[in-house]
């Protein structure tokens, strides 16, 4: 097996657990251009009355796309350039794909202000040894029953005219369309399904069973506009951008039946978006659960974290905040209902125990009480490097003593050398060489090279980790030439739209880290060709936790276009 740098592990293994700690969207106050856009008062989606509160996910755009696409370069610095429009053609394919259902032709003469898609269920069945079965429907308002109904029906007409079975049912005093499927129970066989809902909204669903599920729910007051968490979202976002989304985070696997103290219990993430002139910003409640009472701390940062004086302008990768200890601590009780993403968390980490013996929460993060910021730097020939600075605690010294053993245990040899007034200690690897004497024939001299795959020093009151020695003299020379990250013009574009009082920062600089990030982590090669054209008009990405409100976190993303 191919040995990788133990500190390459170590602070990569800290960007995937401090990302997923931070992250929330936010929405802007003030004069909004979103009102351009949407035309309309609607503050939440309506149709959340057909999805059961149990849902792993709801996403609705709360304005017509093509209005959206009409006003496409609010969200962009060119005004010149019609490839920055906003693209939702792809979006617009990939959704109707398999459904035989044509945009242009059969949705948009009538599509209202309303397009909200929900996921029922991971698992139609339960029945892990059959593969996934997602249930989901996605409902369309109309701004013309009558044409809608017209529209569709020519739409079955041709089904029939192809010679496929469709059936006409009736449920709960509703008409569902369907094709009959080949095979199989009738409810439990995908296929396309739609059921119309007076003048207000068009269903379609990819299973009976879901469609009706979404009847049963809004009958029986089981579905998410009653769920307590909800409500408590609506009220804290203050809704009224282009989107909003609400996730449970809690099992997955809950059936519509549990009692509401069961389900209050389950964490959620709720999600607001609008619009600025220089790109998209989202508001977003991290809600704990809906009993717990829990203190409220303030904001750690009413400026720029001090620890970003170590930290060059350069980077394109930043995230900085105080108390990681704290952060792992409440990022595992939220995913811990969730046995999706406690799996997702907890593989990783242990894969890294077990290659290196080292144990991320209780090695690293333990002793981060203070600030901290973790970054990319990049050099020349691209070549990148990790910086990593924490502020010292009490146990610091135990701390750092242990991962010198780790390190040590993994081959790595220990050494201390100074530069610039500052003692460095090294982890490095020994490797031998040959050199051939140029004045005697035939006569070669073995030498021992040492090359330092990370080095750490003690700086006042912070330390710092980087993986060569040459990023180690870049950090300490910034405080002579003031070439820190707090400032380039594009860092300080993008957290002045973020409140001023915070918990910290994560940036990424996409024109600049692009790169770098489709080579050390391949999944980001598949994310962008999946969403190219977003990606393409993206200039940056920048997410800052704000106050937290009873055991509501809430957070700001922007995001900054081209």
């Amino acid at each position: 097996m191919k040995r990788r740098s133990f500190p390459k592990i170590l602070v990569i293994s800290i960007v995937v657990l401090g990302l997923l700690g931070i992250g929330g969207f936010y929405w802007l106050s003030g004069q909004n251009p979103a009102t351009l856009v949407t035309g309309s008062t609607k503050t939440a989606p309506e149709a959340a009355m057909f999805v059961p509160r149990t849902a792993p996910a709801m996403v609705s755009l709360l304005v017509n796309p093509d209005r959206l696409e009409s006003v496409g370069k609010i969200l962009t610095f060119s005004q010149k350039s019609n490839n920055n429009r906003i693209q939702l053609n792809p979006i617009k394919e990939s959704l109707l794909t398999n459904t035989g259902l044509n945009y242009g032709r059969d949705i948009q003469p009538w599509l209202g202000n309303e397009i909200t898609w929900a996921l029922i269920t991971p698992d139609l069945d339960r029945l892990p040894n059959n593969g996934q079965q997602p249930g989901y429907f996605v409902a369309l308002s109309t701004k013309d029953s009558q044409k809608s109904q017209e529209v569709l029906d020519k739409f079955w007409q041709k089904q029939v005219d192809a010679g496929l079975d469709i059936v006409d049912d009736q449920y709960r005093g509703v008409k569902l369309t369907y094709r009959r499927p080949f095979a199989g129970n009738i409810d439990d066989a995908p296929t396309l399904v739609m059921a119309t809902i007076n003048d207000r909204f068009v269903l379609f669903a990819n299973y009976p069973k879901v469609m009706k599920e979404a009847l049963n729910t809004v009958q029986a007051n089981l579905n998410l506009s009653q769920s307590e968490s909800y409500q408590k979202a609506l009220q804290e976002l203050k809704p009224g951008g282009v989107g909003f989304g609400f996730f449970n985070l809690g099992d997955w696997q809950l059936v519509t039946d549990q009692t509401d103290e069961f389900i209050g219990q389950q964490p959620s993430l709720a999600v607001s978006l609008g619009i600025n002139s220089q790109g998209l910003l989202a508001e977003t409640a991290l809600i704990a659960t809906v009993e717990e009472d829990t203190t409220n701390p303030s904001p750690a940062f009413s400026q720029p974290v001090e620890v970003l004086k170590y930290i060059s302008s350069n980077s394109p990768l930043l995230i900085a905040g105080k108390d990681l200890n704290q952060l792992w601590t409440d990022f595992s009780e939220i995913v811990s209902a969730n046995r999706a993403l406690e799996q997702f968390i907890s593989q990783p980490i242990a894969v890294i125990k077990s290659l290196w013996g080292l144990d991320l929460p209780e090695d690293i993060f333990s002793w981060v009480t203070g600030e901290y910021a973790l970054a990319v730097v990049p050099h020349s020939n691209e070549k990148w490097d990790w910086v990593f600075v924490a502020e010292r605690s009490e146990n610091a010294n135990l701390a750092i003593e242990n991962l010198d053993q780790i390190a040590t245990a993994q081959g790595y040899s220990l050494g201390s050398f100074n530069l610039n007034n500052n003692t460095l200690s090294a982890w490095t690897k020994l490797t031998p060489i040959v050199l051939e004497k140029k004045d005697q024939a035939k006569t070669q001299t073995r030498l021992i090279e040492a090359n330092a795959k990370g080095v750490h020093s003690t700086v006042g009151k912070y330390e710092i980790f980087t993986t060569s020695v040459e990023a180690m003299d870049e950090a300490l020379d910034l405080a002579k030439t003031e070439n820190i990250i707090t400032q380039n013009p594009d860092f300080k574009a993008s957290i002045e739209v973020l409140p001023q009082t915070n918990d910290g920062y994560f940036y990424l600089n996409w024109l600049t880290s692009r790169n770098f990030l489709n080579q050390q982590f391949p999944l980001f090669k598949l994310v962008e060709l999946s969403a190219k054209p977003f990606f393409d008009n993206l200039r940056s990405f920048t997410i800052s936790s704000s106050d937290r409100v009873g055991n509501i976190q809430h957070a700001t993303v922007f995001l900054r276009l081209r």
